[in-house]
Order: structure tokens, then C-alpha cells, then sequence
């Protein structure tokens, strides 16, 4: 999903399994604008997320540009056409788990631990650093100033802090920055509860970045300052 200068929202979706276990492609681009979804062009490959793994999304400038190691491409909404992109080297990873932007470029975390760069202006992959906690398909990504953010992920089978008799999945209270400006990655924050997974959901508004999950009929909701940040 992605967000336009416009402020109109930009997505694809894809289709549920099928009894035999196939993923067909929903080859739609949607973009969401004064409520009302439409089409606004069709993907030039297929999309089966069971075989091609994640993609990451991203706008800079008037382009839209999708990335992953089996399909990269941008469309330019102004022109209303489609280019092919470098795809994520297999060195780095095969599969993209999650992302964030800055000044124009993609930093993305792979499921081989590492954390990379994309520049659209070059079209090119670099690699920045590893990412030293738990690895799993959902973590936070955000970027703040010249910082890189990553971490709140799943610690599967592991034991509550709060809770030692309960070994359901929690997850991990370390936040994990990396300054793009010293190469230096540092431990920024230690979350101060312990969340469950299941129900665990986190977004960003301006400055601060929200966290949370329910607790039995309703919902926890902490807000973190992005600027008192290490």
C-alpha cells in the first residue's frame, strides 16, 4: 500500500487460496481517493504470493515502485507507464519482511537478516548493515531523521517477563536504531510492557509512533516520541 502526493491511497490485493492450494493474481492497481476505491492500471506481472514471496512498496516523487527478488518495476503516474527495476540480489535475501523510506530511498529488512538499500535514482541495491534481533515475518520499520528504526518483532515460544508461567508468543520490547550518517546501530528503547502478539498492531502519525493490542474487551494504545529517541 501506498500513499500519493496527493494523499490518495495506492494498492494491489490478492486473491485467497483455493481449495487446490493455487494463488491466482489480482493484476489491479487501486488507488483510494475521496473514499471510493478505483482502478487506476494493471500490473505488468503476476503476482503469487505463494511463490514470490513479500514485495515492498514505495512512492518518491510521481512514481510508485514495487520491489522484490522476482519482480521490481515502477509506474510513473503522470505518463501512466510501467519500468522494469534491479530486483533484490539474492545475496542480500529472497524475501522482503518489511520496510521504511528516506530521503527518496528504501531501506528494507530481508529473511536472511539483512538490511538493505534501494536507490531509485541509481536503480541500484546496497547492503547497510544486520539486524541482531529475533527475525520474523512481522517487525516494525520506521525512519526519523538520519535514523533507521527496526524491531518489536514475535519472540516465538519464549517467556513472558511479566508472566514466566505463560510461553504463548510475545512480543520482543527492543527497538533497534541505525544512524545512516556514523554507521552506528544502537539499542534505542526497551518498551515498558510486556504485549501480546495476537492481537498486536503499531502505526506512525507525524512525530510519534503508536503501539498496542487489546486487553480482553478492549484495546492498550502507548505512544512513543519519536524525538526523545536514542
Amino acid at each position: 500500500m501506498f500513499l500519493g502526493k496527493k494523499l490518495n491511497i495506492y494498492s494491489s490485493f490478492t486473491n485467497l487460496f483455493t481449495k487446490r492450494k493455487q494463488n491466482f493474481p489480482n493484476k489491479n492497481l487501486y488507488v483510494l481517493s475521496d473514499g471510493n476505491w478505483s482502478v487506476q492500471t494493471t500490473i505488468p506481472f503476476n503476482y503469487y504470493y505463494f511463490y514470490d514471496g513479500s514485495y515492498y512498496g514505495f512512492t518518491v516523487d510521481n512514481t510508485i515502485v514495487i520491489l522484490s527478488a522476482v519482480n521490481s518495476y515502477s509506474y510513473n503516474l503522470g505518463t501512466n507507464t510501467w519500468e522494469k527495476r534491479a530486483l533484490l540480489p539474492h545475496a542480500f535475501g529472497t524475501n522482503i519482511i518489511v520496510g521504511t523510506e528516506m530521503n527518496g530511498k528504501a531501506y528494507l529488512l530481508t529473511n536472511s537478516g539483512t538490511i538493505c538499500e534501494y536507490d531509485p535514482k541509481t536503480n541500484e541495491w546496497k547492503l547497510i548493515t544486520e539486524y541482531v534481533k529475533y527475525l520474523n515475518d512481522k517487525i516494525c520499520a520506521f525512519s526519523y531523521k538520519n535514523k533507521l528504526y527496526f524491531g518489536l518483532g514475535l519472540k516465538q515460544n519464549t517467556e513472558s517477563e511479566l508472566d514466566p508461567d505463560r510461553t504463548t508468543n510475545w512480543v520482543d520490547n527492543e527497538l533497534w536504531s541505525y544512524d545512516l550518517t556514523t554507521n552506528k546501530r544502537e539499542l534505542a528503547c526497551i518498551l515498558p510492557v510486556d504485549l501480546h502478539f495476537g492481537n498486536f498492531f503499531s502505526f506512525r502519525i507525524k512525530d510519534n509512533f503508536y503501539f498496542g493490542n487489546r486487553n480482553t474487551t478492549f484495546y492498550d494504545i502507548y505512544k512513543l516520541d519519536m524525538s526523545k529517541l536514542k
